[in-house]
């Protein structure tokens, strides 16, 4: 179980609110609504290892932070030659890219909120998509995909996904891998944060 400790303002002074373990990524709306607005993982987030089911569950766990606007120190060790890390780049940026210090501060300036997020609807998820610097649009309206999509919020294993649309949701760049873990990139849009006559 992924372990976050957390504090009711930005500037981690004296409030607090201790640590605390976490069950599923969904649990961050309790900590948001219990007036957590920073967060620390004490644990390296590492790609280059073995440990396929605590990265992904940390991972889901920042993509969550990120979502309620919570603002998330943690540490980020990339694999091999860490060419991943743009698929990332929507999430709150790492206070440390072990060995790639250069890659923290392109994340850093490059960072803004609602990145990569979805949108629901009746009957459709809205993607909309910036990591590459121009907005892409997809909406995905068949129940079988929106169904994954649900499925891979807590990191499964990419076998229990049907072959066809882990494909076509991998290759549009919407699903992290790690090792036989597969798991949503974007996340969910929790407050707006421009005027509506402009979403």
């Amino acid at each position: 179980m992924t372990e976050v400790i957390l504090w009711r303002d930005y500037g981690r002074s004296e409030t607090v609110l201790g640590t605390r373990s976490v069950p599923s990524p969904a649990a961050v709306a309790e900590f948001y609504a219990e007036g957590a607005r920073h967060a620390v993982l004490p644990s390296l987030v590492d790609l280059a290892a073995d440990a396929e089911a605590s990265t992904v569950r940390s991972l889901a766990l920042v993509r969550e932070l990120t979502a309620w606007g919570i603002a998330v120190d943690w540490r980020l060790r990339l694999p091999g030659d860490a060419a991943t890390w743009p698929a990332l780049s929507h999430l709150h940026p790492p206070a440390e890219v072990v060995g790639h210090p250069s890659i923290r501060d392109q994340w850093r300036s490059a960072y803004h909120f609602c990145k990569c997020v979805d949108r629901h609807g009746p009957g459709f998820v809205e993607i909309r998509d910036f990591r590459s610097g121009r907005l892409r649009k997809i909406i995905i309206s068949d129940p079988r995909y929106r169904q994954a999509i649900e499925a891979l919020r807590d990191g499964p294993p990419l076998a229990c996904l049907p072959a066809p649309i882990a494909r076509d949701l991998i290759s549009a760049g919407l699903v992290g891998l790690v090792g036989t873990r597969a798991w949503w990139l974007p996340y969910r849009v929790r407050r707006w944060p421009l005027a509506s006559d402009i979403i």
